[in-house]
């Protein structure tokens, strides 16, 4: 019995050796914030959500606001300063997590300013 619990202690030792070394240090990692569907990449200074990339200092208002059919779910919704550009669509919530979706907004407008973009003006169309 004793060298049952020997064995798996060992094991369980060499487990977590391997993957604290397996793991790359935090620094080289976060080049980027990551919130919903986004990321805001520092050094480029963009945004980008799928394969749409975007300058962070283009983002003119972030809004919360009522969209889907039949029901009206929060959406999270990132608008630019050139209005040839389609909004994005980020993130959609069901609406009894109206919290959550503020808090997302939050993060983003705040990983936007990090990276050096404008303060983006934060609406909320759905609660009124």
């Amino acid at each position: 019995m004793d060298v049952v619990v020997v064995v798996v202690f060992f094991i369980l030792a060499l487990f977590a050796l391997v993957k604290r070394w397996s793991v790359p240090p935090q620094e080289l990692v976060d080049d980027y914030y990551k919130v919903a569907n986004v990321k805001v990449w520092r050094q480029e200074q963009t945004i980008q959500f799928g394969a749409q990339k975007m300058p962070v200092g283009d983002i003119s208002r972030l809004a919360i606001e009522g969209r889907g059919k039949p029901n009206k779910f929060p959406t999270l919704v990132l608008y630019f300063v050139d209005p040839n550009v389609k909004e994005w669509e980020i993130a959609r919530f069901p609406p009894t997590r109206i919290d959550e979706a503020n808090s997302v907004q939050s993060l983003i407008r705040e990983a936007v300013e990090k990276a050096g973009g404008r303060s983006v003006v934060c609406l909320d169309c759905f609660s009124d």
